[in-house]
């Protein structure tokens, strides 16, 4: 117990200044002049009372650590001096923890849990140390200004009671100003009591800490030892579980073979908890997961907070810097994190499975299975059972029970602890992810390296004759090594062998390569597939030297492998993806190859940049592998010199290469023959090559400033980018490839289908004059094309643009903080504190509870701890006035209406109300509008424009002409499919603007009542719009008449119909007219239509003869169809005719005006040539009164009586 007592001496210390702080924020608060009062002054003289006596308590507490401070110290120096002692005689590894040999499964289980307590309470002692180390610090850098206004606070206090007039202040008041002149000096003299005592135990803090790392070191051994001995013990209970139930199985089986199956049940059960692979083995291994998962979560959080506390003291500086880097680099990746998540999982998975099946075998009634046991082998014709059967069986069957118990209890306990490792796991992964951010937001702008470059010159022969030494050193101790640990690791030889296998094919490769290239000559023999075997063929005849290049960097980089190796590997690894893009684009650009034959692209460009890729491969794999070589080996002087050099060496070449390669005068730039347009990048390619060039040019002058580690950030992420920007080029080139070959397939379809309407229209056409029948089908081929590329070209390029910025944004905080930047409700950038996570806020994730004597954190900086109870339990231990604290908590209410008295020292919280409101994390900022959310709602906007533009031409051309789908059917489907995109764009720009259900709500309902009213034509045509697309009464292609208007459907739009008449003129039809009216829809299901020729003959004609050459004339028009057969019709007897009809049918409405022109031609000449008059209306017109003739002087042949003349009508 001695040991622990200066820790619970210390957490007494800690706890009296977190209990004082209150105090003296008031006592450096200005007072402000009071009016007297014979209701407040009591309460106000007893509450400065209270103040000075807390301050003068903990102005003793603070003077009595002074004075035991030099105690305190000689008893941590002794015990480290003990420490040490022990060190030299037993050794580093000496026996701390002694366990008994062969302990029980029980005595080891408690053990284990109370070493796990133990070791949990000195981790956080540790903890706590390390923060109030910090916390110190933070207060010895206040504690100037703090007495500074504790002084002026004094002065102010004493020139309010001097100056105070006598006959004007009463009694009461005067004891009230002479108390806060006594509550000032207390204040000045405990804050005076607090420096000194930091002063005085400077190196106490250090020494505790140091003193609670051997305890938790030594609690540690002491969970491992029991750990092992737990894990033993299991192992020793379930081995002789096993033993005895073997032993059993075979003395049962001997005694009674009928009972072999419920025997072998208990030995499986037995087998289930022994072995490696038991139960307890596993249960070891989650509570080692759950371990590793709370000491990593620990670890994380730690090194986050003193990150945290660091950046607010100011800027960053080099040595920071090189902490954060060495953090990031600790980190574990997310590959990491994933595989062990991934395999929590699969654990957790396969306990459940264990857990079922045990409950579903589980006996519950030894004596009634034994029962069905005897019954079934009475049903089955046995005889019953000999003596002893029974028991023996009860007995099994009682041990089974038992042991399935034991198996699920344990298989229980292992579920738990694989879900608290779960839990944990989670923890983890959000506590690294937002270190990660934290330091990649941060890291990047600050120098890492000597700003001379001469010294990197001066320094780079010694440390090139220092990197050979050392590498030669460590090849030797590969050679030395004899115990077959040097040997390359299996995926090395497996990749080496690869490499050599693809050499060797490489004749056979490169001539399947050609012959491809030789079928996409011919549109029958090219096809979409022979590119995507192309391509593949191009990867194996480029992956060899990368390969190789990989296995030798496999062995280099294995774990046993000297440091110096493992760097070099990990180099070589990384490089290898470098220098096998710039293999695939030397095969790509070869003569015959994918990028010439298939893609289409200039030979001359081609050949050009191949031409320059040659020399600048080998000088790129050397120069890049040096550089990232010594930058991983962690020697910083090595790589500030000559892993520096070797970097500006690169990226210079690499300056050079893209002038020469891509330059200006490069064939890539000239423009295609016959294309007038030159492009967007052909326009621009001046900006694109000052790009190009100078990126690696800055890249280069960032690492002889002294930013070198940003230069090598920003190279990873030009490389990551140029990686991206390849793969989407050939992604673009094989959509192109694929539009090509669909569209010369369907150019020539359409081509062939042409040619036999010609054909048939011939053959149906007697002179060879009339117009084939309109196709409905026809796809637009220009239109769809170029709808098609432009839907290519607008995905690649906002593709490439969230691409670049998710490869980028973690390196730029000007990206991340894009958010930051707030446009409504006013124009404001939002502060770092309010926008981040409050630094302090990870220690919310609660490890386990904190001993009873930890000291708290700091004020300025306080926990979540603190705000949830801790604070109030450590001012508890410290001696107060409860008068003092009532009359504080009492006062507490009216104080926060008014001016703070606490308000003169910033970074003091007054109450632990405000500590822990100060200590959370800041909720999310809600109903503001920023950069971050326009630029998004823009990009939405933008893919929403394309989409809708070109997505149905892609959807015609990719799916629907490839469905048995006429050409209405598809105009709807795109149609529809256009007004769904159109929707889901509108949604997700509102939710990126923060318009969502609950906002426009209102605005729904207002939309409905003006649907009512004023917008129920328009919606109501929308609706009908809609019906029409799905139903189909009408499409386009039709042949309708609505209200009078006649002609051909053409276009299906939201609002209307355009119909175009038989005079060219586009008549625009509401949708709700096709819906509510009556519509004539020709050619609905059947195209065929009847045409009714009405013919009148003289009375007299023959009307057998009639008839029978209306028929012919019918007959003899090759538009009339021969089935249904023409007719003819005496229809009625007229007025001055005999009324026919002929009744004939046609293929298409469009035929009426020929087929009528024609009928009524034949129909006149065989009624002229056979005598048959068409008759005309007759009208008789009798005059009388021959008197009124001669009077109005008619003529006498008028006037001779009643006559008639014919007139026609």
């Amino acid at each position: 117990m001695s040991r622990w007592i200066p820790m619970n001496w210390m957490a007494v210390a800690v706890a009296s200044l977190c209990w004082l702080a209150p105090g003296l924020q008031a006592a450096s608060a200005p007072i402000e002049p009071q009016v007297a009062s014979s209701s407040s002054t009591p309460n106000e003289l007893a509450r400065l009372n209270a103040h000075t006596e807390d301050a003068r308590a903990s102005t003793a507490k603070f003077r009595e650590m002074i004075e035991s401070a030099p105690a305190l110290r000689a008893s941590l120096e002794k015990e480290q001096a003990d420490e040490q002692q022990r060190l030299v005689e037993q050794g580093p590894s000496g026996a701390t923890v002694v366990v008994p040999p062969n302990p029980s499964l029980a005595d080891a289980e408690s053990s284990l849990v109370e070493a796990r307590a133990k070791a949990q309470v000195a981790a956080d002692a540790v903890t706590a140390l390390e923060e109030e180390s910090a916390r110190r610090t933070s207060r010895q850098e206040q504690l100037p200004a703090e007495i500074a206004q504790a002084e002026e606070a004094v002065k102010l206090a004493r020139e309010r009671k001097d100056t105070a007039p006598a006959d004007a202040t009463t009694p009461e008041r005067m004891a009230e100003l002479a108390a806060e002149v006594v509550r000032a000096e207390a204040f000045l003299e405990a804050a005076s009591a607090e420096q000194d005592a930091y002063a005085a135990l400077g190196d106490v803090v250090p020494l505790q800490r140091d003193a609670a790392v051997r305890r938790r070191k030594t609690a540690e051994a002491a969970v491992a030892a029991w750990q092992e001995a737990y894990k033993a013990a299991s192992q020793r209970d379930a081995e002789a579980t096993k033993k005895a139930a073997e032993a059993q199985f075979n003395d049962t089986v001997k005694r009674y073979p009928t009972l072999q199956k419920i025997a072998s049940q208990n030995f499986e059960l037995a087998a289930l908890r022994s072995g490696p692979k038991g139960l307890p083995m596993q249960i070891s291994a989650a509570n080692e997961s759950v371990l590793e998962a709370e000491a990593l979560l620990a670890e994380t959080l730690r090194r986050r907070r003193l990150a945290a506390r660091r950046n607010r003291t100011g800027a960053l500086t080099e040595g920071m810097a090189a902490k954060l880097r060495r953090d990031f680099e600790w980190l574990p990746s997310r590959a990491d994190l994933a595989a062990e998540d991934a395999s929590l999982d699969r654990r957790l998975t396969e306990a459940e499975i264990r857990e079922i099946n045990l409950e579903e075998d589980l006996v519950l009634d030894p004596e009634a299975r034994v029962q069905e046991l005897i019954d079934q082998r009475m049903k089955e014709g046995e005889k019953a059972p000999e003596a002893g059967w029974t028991e023996a069986a009860l007995k099994l069957l009682r041990q089974q029970r038992d042991m399935q118990t034991a198996a699920l209890e344990e298989v229980s306990q292992l579920e738990k602890r694989l879900y608290s490792a779960r839990t944990l796991r989670g923890q983890v992964r959000e506590a690294v992810e937002e270190y990660r951010a934290f330091i990649e937001a941060r890291i990047v702008w600050v120098r890492s390296a000597p700003l001379n470059p001469l010294s990197m010159i001066r320094t780079a022969p010694e440390d090139a004759l220092d990197i050979a030494s050392e590498m030669a050193k460590a090849f030797q101790a590969v050679e030395d090594e004899d115990d077959g640990s040097s040997l390359p690791p299996l995926t090395a030889v497996l990749a080496l062998i690869g490499s050599l296998i693809l050499l060797a094919s490489k004749r056979f490769l490169g001539g399947k390569l050609r012959a491809m290239s030789d079928s996409t000559r011919s549109y029958k023999s090219d096809r979409y597939l022979l590119t995507l075997r192309a391509l593949v063929q191009t990867v194996l005849l480029a992956a060899p030297l990368p390969m190789m290049m990989w296995a030798i960097g496999r062995w280099l980089g294995a774990d046993h492998q000297p440091a110096l190796l493992r760097s070099a590997g990990s180099a070589l690894r990384e490089v290898t993806w470098l220098y096998g893009v710039m293999r695939f684009l030397v095969v790509l650009l070869r003569s015959g190859g994918v990028g010439i034959s298939h893609f289409r692209w200039r030979v001359d460009s081609a050949e050009h940049v191949r031409r320059h890729l040659r020399w600048y491969e080998p000088i790129l794999v050397v120069l890049a592998f040096a550089a990232l070589a010594l930058d991983r080996h962690g020697v910083q002087a090595w790589s500030d010199s000559i892993g520096r050099l070797a970097f500006i060496a690169w990226t210079l070449v690499t300056a050079l290469f893209v002038k020469w390669a891509i330059g200006a005068q490069s064939p890539i730039w000239e423009p295609k023959k016959g294309d007038d347009d030159a492009g967007f990048l052909l326009r621009t390619k001046r900006l694109w090559l000052i790009l190009a060039i100078s990126m690696p040019v800055g890249l280069s002058i960032l690492a002889l400033t002294g930013y070198y580690y940003t230069a090598l950030q920003f190279e990873l992420r030009i490389r990551t980018s140029g990686y991206f920007l390849l793969a989407l080029l050939v992604v673009y080139s094989m959509l192109l490839r694929w539009l090509y070959i669909s569209r010369r397939k369907l150019a020539v379809t359409q081509a062939l289908e042409a040619r036999e309407r010609r054909k048939k229209a011939t053959e149906t056409s007697a002179d060879g004059s009339q117009a084939p029948a309109l196709d409905l089908d026809h796809v637009d081929i220009p239109s769809v094309d170029a709808q098609t590329r432009q839907l290519f070209k607008s995905s690649m390029t906002l593709t490439s643009v969230l691409g670049i910025y998710l490869i980028w944004t973690s390196a730029l905080p000007a990206l991340q903080q894009l958010n930051r930047v707030q446009l409504l409700p006013r124009l404001a950038i939002i502060s770092d504190e309010s926008a981040s996570l409050n630094p302090d806020s990870f220690t919310n994730v609660p490890l386990a509870s904190a001993p009873s004597g930890a000291p708290s954190p700091s004020p300025a900086g306080s926990s979540a701890r603190v705000a949830s109870g801790q604070a109030s339990k450590n001012s508890a231990e410290a001696p107060t006035s409860g008068e003092g604290q009532k009359d504080t908590a009492s006062e507490s209410g009216s104080e926060a209406s008014g001016p703070s008295a606490t308000a003169g020292l910033p970074g003091m919280p007054t109450s632990q109300k405000e500590s822990a409101k100060d200590s959370e994390a800041p909720p999310i900022l809600l109903n503001t509008l920023t950069l971050g959310d326009v630029l998004l709602a823009l990009i939405f906007l933008a893919l929403t424009n394309v989409a809708v533009r070109n997505l149905p031409a892609l959807l015609e051309l990719a799916l629907l002409q490839r469905l048995p789908l006429d050409g209405g059917a598809r105009y709807a489907i795109t149609t529809i499919v256009r007004y769904l995109i159109l929707i889901v764009g509108v949604s997700a720009i509102s939710g990126a603007v923060g318009i969502g259900w609950r906002q426009v709500q209102w605005l729904a309902a207002a939309l409905t009542f003006g649907l009512a009213f004023g917008l129920q034509e328009i919606f109501a045509n929308f609706v009908s719009g809609l019906i029409i697309l799905i139903e189909r009464p009408v499409r386009v292609g039709d042949i309708v008449t609505v209200g009078g208007t006649e002609g051909r459907v053409t276009q299906l739009r939201m609002r209307a119909t355009t119909i175009l008449d038989w005079d060219r003129r586009e008549y625009l039809i509401p949708n709700k007219e096709f819906i509510t009216a009556s519509v004539i829809n020709w050619t609905l299901t059947d195209p065929v239509t009847r045409v009714v020729i009405a013919v009148g003959v003289a009375y007299g004609s023959d009307t057998d003869l009639a008839r029978k050459l209306l028929i012919e004339a019918a007959k003899e028009c090759r538009q009339v169809m021969d089935d249904p057969v023409p007719s003819a019709i005496f229809r009625r007897f007229g007025d001055s005719t005999l009324d026919f009809d002929l009744r004939v049918y046609l293929a298409n409405r469009d035929l009426w005006p020929t087929v009528i022109d024609e009928l009524h031609s034949k129909i006149d000449k065989k009624f002229r040539s056979n005598g048959i008059e068409i008759a005309f209306p007759q009208r008789d017109v009798h005059v009388s009164g021959a008197i009124h003739l001669e009077r109005q002087g008619g003529s006498k042949k008028e006037a001779q009586g009643p006559g008639s003349e014919e007139t026609q009508g």
